[in-house]
């Protein structure tokens, strides 16, 4: 956005809007057009500037909407106005380059008599009459507007008769943007409330090129069809059904009229003019809002800019460390910004009024500041629906009601929807359960803040490690190789084909994607509430990202995960080993159908030195271990189950009473050791060992209490009196 100009003209000629949406003539109409428009500048210069009650200050300084900038030349149309005034908010000016991509195709005056005489209602000829004599001034150059999805075309009356008006599809033209239409982009508007309060649902608003953000009367989604892109899909209708009091757009009316339009630019432009990439470095401003009635955010702007900034947990230093220091904010600069924070003055009342009308004050009174994003903190009085804070996605904005505007882990929950991610759930629990990414709801809701980063869906998403990541094809290329975490990378501890970050699990024939990662907690994960030093397994329905992501489980060394694949077999995902040293990884098996191509998770395994011998009373006192792997037991409805220890102990009160699982989880548990063996593999210096290792060496590895412990039938009668339960 160029938040230099702040000003728009009060009335436009018809040409201007032709010349606005791309109209490309020779040179003897180009100087036509410019002499028009250097006449309506100097009016317009002329104009004494009024003051309204609708009008703004920042930072008691007031700023009139209608104020030609005065070391703007009145003959610089490099800028034109973009659309007329609606209401109290004004539209920014916009640069010509916006639209020297949209390809627009020229052509001959008959071609386009003929095709207003076929397709031109009634009510669109008398629109389009006055610009008809300039067409013919400026020798008929017109246009017809053609993309990837084919041309659109005005449709005449019994066309519009014969079509339902409340699922008009995108593919309806828009025809030639009048002077008093209003242009926005449809963005996702996303929620995030306290723990224990229940989920909104993600609602569909309109952003205007200023910043300001609408709601919709009624909703929109059939209108946008399977051609709506989040971010680039663009409405169209006029400004007289805005109503700028609600910040709604009234859509009903505009569909009963046949005056509302929608459309996708071609090519690969993309309008949003926020966060388009997840990397480089970005200007942020903190725009604090405060009302005539006394109504403010509690937080000065010292407190939000080290909460934003400068904590140690900051989103600002968080962000850096999640993205392996390829994305970074800063706090932006500008007349009166202090640090990245500049506070907005309104005359209005903001007591109850939606956090949508708090945030167009802000956005309106700081079009003259140049930034890639921007946070608004509202008063408390302001309308928040039950939410502590709210997103676009994909965008730049994000609302905070200053309750919760110092909550770190908000912060990055919000801005990593500005960077198109959606919420991370679970396979059977809320929409965003997820532990182990922000973008699921269990961060810590204080002002210390937690620190930790993103799932495997997310953190491919991003593409901050994309020099680790790895697609296989469980069914034709088994896998076994070692996952590092993300803090491996970021201390350089593991270069570029070394290992792995993230692993893709993919099939042609089947609908989910699922993805692998280890989740080492340290450094910038160092504050994961739950599932630390595992690996996960997390999915998603496709490989599109415009979903939900879900956690799936989480393992252990010893653990796998099993699961119908491209129905030729199981798919396995199994861990070898784990270990949590610096950088600490995780050796993982996966392979689908039985093919695991001669794979196993003991091989290449490095043995311990044998130790030295020792008598008896020197044997190290180590507790006995859980059973690493599956344990089979009947359920109280008589159906067979094989569950590890880790299922046990998230009920263990429960669960423990099946006798089966208590005899082999009896650290769990709390219950005896008793003379079982661990049936699979159990750890010995973050190695997996198994019974069978034991026995070769018996003689010496017995005398290791971890070896016997697990092995006590291996290892009796040689230490009977140690092994008291055998």
């Amino acid at each position: 956005m160029d938040g230099k100009v702040s000003t728009s003209l009060k009335k436009r000629e018809s040409h201007l809007s032709l010349h606005e949406i791309g109209l490309q003539c020779n040179d003897k109409h180009q100087s036509i057009t410019s002499s028009k428009s250097n006449q309506m500048a100097e009016k317009s210069a002329k104009r004494k500037p009024k003051r309204r009650n609708s009008d703004l200050i920042v930072d008691d300084v007031f700023v009139d909407e209608e104020m030609i900038n005065e070391n703007e030349s009145a003959d610089s149309f490099s800028r034109l106005p973009n659309l007329s005034r609606i209401g109290r908010m004004r539209r920014d000016w916009v640069k010509l380059d916006k639209y020297k991509d949209s390809n627009l195709d020229l052509l001959s005056s008959d071609e386009e008599t003929e095709e207003l005489d076929d397709h031109a209602s009634f009510k669109q000829r008398i629109l389009l009459s006055s610009m008809f004599m300039l067409l013919i001034v400026m020798s008929s150059c017109v246009y017809n507007h053609s993309s990837g999805f084919g041309k659109h075309k005005l449709r005449n009356e019994e066309d519009a008769r014969n079509h339902d008006s409340k699922t008009i599809e995108r593919d309806l033209s828009y025809g030639i943007i009048e002077e008093d239409s209003f242009e926005c982009t449809v963005i996702e508007m996303e929620a995030l409330v306290p723990p224990g309060t229940k989920d909104l649902n993600t609602i569909l608003l309109c952003e205007s090129v200023v910043g300001e953000v609408y709601s919709f009367d009624v909703d929109p989604s059939p209108i946008f069809k399977s051609d709506f892109i989040l971010g680039q899909t663009m409405v169209v209708l006029p400004e007289t059904l805005v109503d700028t009091e609600k910040s709604q757009l009234l859509i009903s009316k505009a569909i009963d009229q046949q005056m509302l339009y929608t459309y996708i630019p071609n090519g690969n432009q993309n309008l949003r003019r926020g966060l388009s990439t997840v990397e480089g470095t970005f200007d942020v401003l903190v725009i604090r809002v405060v009302d005539g009635y006394n109504h403010a955010p509690k937080q000065s702007v010292a407190k939000l800019n080290n909460d934003i900034f400068g904590d140690m947990k900051s989103v600002g230093k968080q962000l850096t460390a999640c993205s392996n220091n390829k994305l970074q904010i800063i706090p932006a600069e500008g007349e009166g910004v202090s640090n990245g924070i500049l506070t907005v003055e309104t005359v209005a009342n903001l007591a109850n009024a939606n956090f949508r009308e708090c945030g167009n004050y802000a956005i309106v009174a700081t079009k003259h500041i140049e930034r890639h994003y921007t946070m608004i903190v509202c008063p408390d009085e302001v309308y928040f629906n039950g939410a502590a804070g709210y997103a676009d996605r994909p965008g730049r904005i994000s609302y905070f009601m200053s309750t919760y505007a110092s909550y770190k882990f908000i912060h990055l929950h919000e801005i990593a929807h500005n960077l198109g991610g959606f919420h991370s759930g679970t396979l059977f629990g809320g929409s965003y359960n997820d532990y182990t990414c922000a973008l699921g709801n269990k961060g810590a809701w204080n002002e210390n803040g937690s620190a930790f980063c993103f799932n495997g869906v997310k953190t491919w998403q991003f593409g901050w490690y994309s020099d680790y990541h790895r697609e296989i094809d469980p069914a034709d290329h088994p896998h076994k190789g070692d996952l590092y975490g993300i803090n491996a990378v970021n201390d350089k501890s593991i270069q570029k084909g070394n290992g792995d970050v993230v692993i893709r699990v993919s099939s042609a024939n089947v609908d989910e994607v699922l993805y692998v990662t280890y989740l080492r907690k340290i450094g910038p994960n160092r504050d994961v509430p739950k599932y630390g030093n595992s690996v996960l397994v997390h999915r998603t329905e496709s490989k599109t990202f415009d979903m939900n992501s879900d956690f799936i489980i989480s393992l252990q060394s010893g653990e796998r995960y099993e699961r119908d694949w491209d129905g030729a077999g199981k798919l396995i995902i199994e861990v070898c080993s784990i270990d949590v040293g610096s950088p600490g990884k995780a050796n993982i098996l996966i392979y689908a159908g039985g093919k695991d191509g001669g794979l196993k998770c003991n091989d290449n395994l490095e043995l311990d030195p044998v130790p030295p011998t020792t008598t008896n009373d020197q044997v190290p006192e180590t507790k006995c271990q859980d059973t690493a792997g599956k344990i089979k037991f009947q359920n109280i409805f008589g159906k067979v189950l094989r569950k590890p220890c880790l299922w046990a102990a998230a009920r263990a009160n429960q669960r423990c009473r099946f006798p089966e699982i208590a005899a082999a989880c009896p650290v769990t548990c709390g219950a005896d050791c008793k003379c079982i063996q661990t049936s699979n593999s159990f750890k010995v210096k973050a190695v997996q060992r198994t019974c069978n290792f034991v026995k070769k060496k018996k003689s010496v590895r017995c005398k290791k209490r971890i070896f016997y412990a697990n092995c006590p039938k291996t290892c009796t009668p040689m230490f009977q009196t140690k092994t008291k339960n055998c």
